[in-house]
């Protein structure tokens, strides 16, 4: 009798601590590696990471929100117009010469993927010549332009001589976390954002090299797009993380894009399947750390509640008794 109890207590306990997942998740994750990105009067955007990385510049996050401008500048809002530019000019302004190419750096350490600063990225160059091919487009200012060219030379570089680059026979891929002494970490949205912001610089300047680095990164992505694949979830980087739920829609949303773009079945192929394990069965099946974390602490605090309330219930019949 007092087994077949403890087995009742447990199973719907297992039942609850499964349908507060969701809501535990979004709950604990609000409260660990969150960061807070604050804006000056010009628009430009600070990222503060918390201790010990505090507040720092970060050109990809300067990127995002020099687009963010452009679409709402789109739309008719004038002022936007404005803080775009202001973003597009920080970037100009913040490009460091190499010679025969120019990087954006990043002056803080990373250290899952053992970065030391300062360290490049292949996403942050993609983004900001995008920027810069809108922003000349736009204003039809050279200074743009230049800037941008000299951004695009990076993605001859390979990582090892300082530059964003893991070439490859018949490919290249453009490494989102690029240091010398870092970890090759192949973060696919990284790659991705970069093939994207070349195509939309090559889109607007008709260069061939742009074409040329666009064709070698997608030659790189279809040879080893079958690495990301879970079976029912989608791989964050090379290492073998999984991607969030954030991450993995954005690899959806971009084999779509590279589709619409290349017209090849592959990434049209991986889009249908990876927007199919948009499902709470799949993820049941491949669930994050996270998820395993906060489903023993549910199951442990529900038990423990549950024997609680089970106990002083007994303890309040002995005395009515």
């Amino acid at each position: 009798m007092k087994m077949r109890r403890h087995m009742t207590v447990l199973l719907v306990c297992l039942v609850i601590a499964f349908l507060l997942l969701p809501l535990t998740c979004e709950l604990y994750g609000d409260k660990r590696g969150q960061i807070t990105i604050t804006t000056n009067e010009k628009g430009i955007p600070t990222v503060d990471y918390g201790n010990p990385i505090g507040k720092q510049i970060n050109p990809v996050t300067v990127s995002l929100y020099a687009l963010d401008y452009f679409e709402e500048y789109k739309k008719g809002d004038e002022c936007s117009k404005q803080l775009f530019l202001n973003c597009a000019d920080f970037l100009v302004n913040n490009l460091i010469d190499k010679g025969n190419y120019s990087v954006w750096e990043y002056n803080f350490p990373w250290k899952i993927y053992n970065m030391t600063p300062p360290w490049r990225s292949a996403m942050a160059q993609g983004l900001g010549i995008q920027v810069l091919a809108y922003a000349y487009n736009l204003t039809g200012e050279r200074r743009y332009l230049e800037s941008a060219r000299r951004a695009l030379n990076a993605f001859y570089v390979d990582v090892q001589e300082g530059g964003v680059t893991i070439k490859e026979n018949g490919g290249c891929w453009y490494e989102e976390y690029a240091d010398e002494g870092g970890k090759m970490s192949r973060v696919l949205n990284g790659h991705n954002f970069a093939l994207l912001g070349i195509y939309e610089y090559y889109k607007i300047t008709g260069d061939i090299d742009a074409k040329y680095l666009f064709d070698k990164g997608v030659a790189s992505l279809k040879r080893h797009a079958h690495e990301y694949d879970a079976n029912c979830w989608t791989y964050y980087d090379a290492l073998g993380n999984l991607a969030d739920e954030k991450y993995h829609n954005i690899h959806i949303k971009q084999m779509l894009e590279l589709y619409n773009i290349t017209g090849d079945e592959l990434f049209k192929d991986y889009y249908e399947k990876w927007n199919s394990y948009n499902s709470y069965f799949n993820r049941l099946i491949k669930p994050s750390k996270l998820e395993i974390r906060v489903f023993v602490v549910n199951l442990f605090l529900i038990i423990i509640l549950f024997e609680t309330v089970i106990f002083l219930i007994r303890y309040k019949r002995r005395k009515i008794v």
